[in-house]
């Protein structure tokens, strides 16, 4: 494992995907505006033009609205795997040094002396999903997500499933899951709910790594 791996990296690299998603919305719209602006001497064609694009604009912000949760989604389960990574790079003797469920197969991976992957990982460690991990991270003392944020990425990750499995509409399952995992904020547009999220995530991502780094240092 490369010892100079960064999360924080990570999380930027991933972070991109969505922001540009978000920008491409916003120079669309721009865009529109000045268009719109140089057919404004002929009323009907101005009329014409904004209501082609202004319709246009609206499923564009939908899509990629949509797959900026998506992403979002995506970045915090990127991030727990990165996390793992780092700190089973950096920080071998805090795991070696402590006993959980995990401690005879996490030994094997660690003492080795091979290179592994993530993947590797995850199949010695069975961390099959979010809350694999969150247990993960809390038998070792890695103070990753406060319960706040576990909420939070479990909302994201009900979102994203219903985006992705039941585009459209709304499912029982997903209704009964929304009960244990509410929403942050309550907004009608889409599009200002992707931008709210992509700030939450990303304030509550860096600050974890923060936390982490603190505890580690």
């Amino acid at each position: 494992m490369n010892a100079d791996f960064n999360a924080a990296n990570v999380l930027k690299r991933n972070f991109l995907r969505t922001d540009m998603l978000i920008e491409a919305m916003e120079r669309i719209g721009a865009y529109n505006r000045l268009y719109q602006d140089a057919q404004s001497h002929d009323l009907e064609d101005y009329r014409t033009v904004k209501a082609i694009q202004d319709s246009q604009l609206s499923e564009i912000e939908q899509a990629c609205s949509e797959h900026a949760i998506i992403s979002l989604a995506t970045v915090t389960e990127v991030y727990m795997r990165a996390l793992v990574i780092e700190l089973f790079a950096r920080r071998p003797e805090h795991f070696l040094s402590k006993s959980s469920r995990h401690s005879s197969d996490l030994r094997k991976v660690i003492s080795s002396g091979e290179s592994v992957n993530i993947e590797d990982i995850e199949a010695a460690l069975k961390l099959h999903g979010r809350r694999e991990y969150y247990e993960f991270f809390d038998s070792y003392g890695i103070p990753a997500l406060t319960q706040s944020d576990k909420d939070f990425v479990d909302y994201l990750h009900i979102r994203r499933n219903n985006l992705v499995h039941a585009p459209g509409f709304e499912t029982t399952v997903l209704r009964e899951r929304m009960l244990d995992a509410p929403k942050p904020f309550h907004e009608n547009s889409v599009r200002t709910e992707a931008k709210r999220l992509r700030t939450k995530v990303k304030k509550m991502l860096y600050e974890s790594y923060e936390r982490v780094s603190m505890a580690f240092a």
